[in-house]
C-alpha cells in the first residue's frame, strides 16, 4: 500500500485493528476506540488525504467491513428465498440496512436478534432462526 494517507479498519475477533498509512497497526478493544483513532488519524494527515472536519456515525447502517461483506450477501439470499416463499417483497422481511446491523451486531440468540435496530421481538420471532442458522453456517466456512 502507498504511503498516502489510506486508513484500513478490519474486524478481528476481540476487536478492531487499524493499519494507517499503509504501515501503521493499531489494536483497538471497542468500535468507539477505533473511530477516536480514525479521526486522529485523519486530523494528523488532512493535508493528504484532503478530509477535513469529518464525523463518524458508530450507529450508521451502512458501516460494513470488507470481510463482512459476504455475509451480508448471504443474509440478502436468505431473505430472497423466505420473500419468494411467502410472497413478499425482500423488504418486508428486513430491509437492506437491518441485514448490515444484523451484520455488525452477529447475534447468536432470538434474545440478541430482538435488540438488532430493525428487527424487533416479531422479527426474531418469526425470521430469526432462519437467520441465526445463516449466520452460524457462514462462520463456520
Amino acid at each position: 500500500m502507498e504511503n498516502n494517507g489510506v486508513c484500513l479498519l478490519r474486524r478481528i475477533e476481540n476487536g478492531y485493528v487499524l493499519t494507517t498509512h499503509g504501515q501503521i497497526t493499531v489494536f483497538y478493544k471497542s468500535i468507539e476506540e477505533a473511530f477516536e483513532g480514525i479521526k486522529k488519524y485523519i486530523a494528523e494527515y488532512d493535508g493528504v488525504s484532503g478530509i477535513q472536519n469529518v464525523k463518524i456515525d458508530k450507529n450508521a447502517p451502512e458501516l460494513i467491513f470488507e470481510e463482512d461483506e459476504q455475509l451480508f450477501e448471504h443474509l440478502r439470499k436468505v431473505r430472497m428465498d423466505l420473500a419468494t416463499k411467502y410472497n413478499y417483497p425482500p423488504y418486508f422481511i428486513f430491509h437492506d440496512s437491518t441485514l448490515k446491523n444484523i451484520v455488525r451486531e452477529r447475534p447468536q440468540t432470538k434474545e440478541e436478534m430482538s435488540k438488532v435496530r430493525g428487527v424487533g421481538e416479531g422479527g426474531a420471532e418469526k425470521y430469526g432462526d432462519v437467520f441465526l442458522k445463516a449466520i452460524r453456517e457462514h462462520m463456520d466456512q
